[in-house]
């Protein structure tokens, strides 16, 4: 800021004049007469150019911070509101391409806040700050619910070699698509997983009905085993993804409300 401020403008010609004067009436002072008109004209001019060069100089400067905050204000409401994209990216389920863009957005608000938070009133710095501290929740849990995702697509996987060595075994063995209950259950997942918007209602009655079913099934006790970890491991991919899905949507509404601060701010 220093510097912007000791860098040389236009109207710095009005000092170059002030200077000028003052060090010609030191210069010529001596050898006016005393009755002479300029021996009091010539400082007040010499004054007035002062006067006027730093008045103008202030004025300026004000204008030129007021026009710089509202350029940053704008600039930080346009990277919450971004940030807000980014966070509703990770959903229906984390993908690696979003969790990167989400960790690229926390790490350019710390910086912008770093280097242009001076910028900003104490509240509003405060609400950058809890910005960044929700979207680092977000990116923990977006990151971990992501490890659930693949865990439970490890363990279908499992589930489906396992029920093929059964049926290797035991030709009366079912197979996966002939358990209804495990194909509704697969069924609902992936219309889950593939959309935002569908409700996790389905998916919780198929997973409570497969558990009603499986004790009748006649498969093989590697195959239950299977089967119940595969569950298990849907139960808490729903429940992880509601906690990640309210969070999201908290973090909406507190962009909301400081978009439109932000915005009230930049038009005083």
């Amino acid at each position: 800021m220093i510097t912007r401020i000791l860098r040389p403008r236009f109207l710095d010609v009005i000092l170059v004049l002030a200077i000028a004067a003052l060090a010609g009436y030191l210069l010529a002072h001596s050898r006016l007469a005393p009755d002479s008109a300029w021996g009091s004209l010539w400082p007040n001019i010499t004054t007035d150019l002062f006067g006027i060069w730093l008045t103008v100089r202030v004025i300026d400067e004000l204008g030129t911070v007021r026009s710089k905050r509202q350029e940053i204000m704008r600039g930080f409401r346009g990277n919450v509101n971004y940030s807000k994209k980014c966070a509703m990216d990770l959903l229906p389920q984390p993908r690696h391409w979003a969790m990167r863009s989400l960790d690229d957005e926390i790490s350019g608000l710390t910086t912008r806040l770093d280097h242009q938070g001076m910028y900003l009133r104490q509240d509003e710095r405060d609400r950058i700050r809890t910005a960044i501290r929700n979207l680092s929740a977000i990116s923990l849990d977006a990151k971990e619910l992501a490890s659930i995702f693949r865990e439970r697509t490890r363990l279908e996987d499992t589930m489906r070699r396992v029920f093929r060595e059964a049926t290797d075994e035991d030709r009366d063995h079912p197979y996966p698509h002939d358990v209804d209950e495990l194909e509704a259950l697969g069924s609902e997942y992936q219309y889950y997983a593939d959309d935002p918007d569908i409700d996790s209602a389905k998916l919780v009655l198929a997973i409570e009905a497969l558990r009603r079913t499986l004790p009748t099934l006649a498969i093989s006790d590697p195959a239950q085993r299977a089967v119940t970890e595969l569950a298990d491991a849907t139960e808490v991919a729903v429940e992880r993804r509601r906690k990640l899905e309210q969070q999201v949507d908290q973090y909406a509404k507190f962009v909301r409300d400081t978009e439109v601060q932000f915005l009230d701010r930049v038009r005083e």
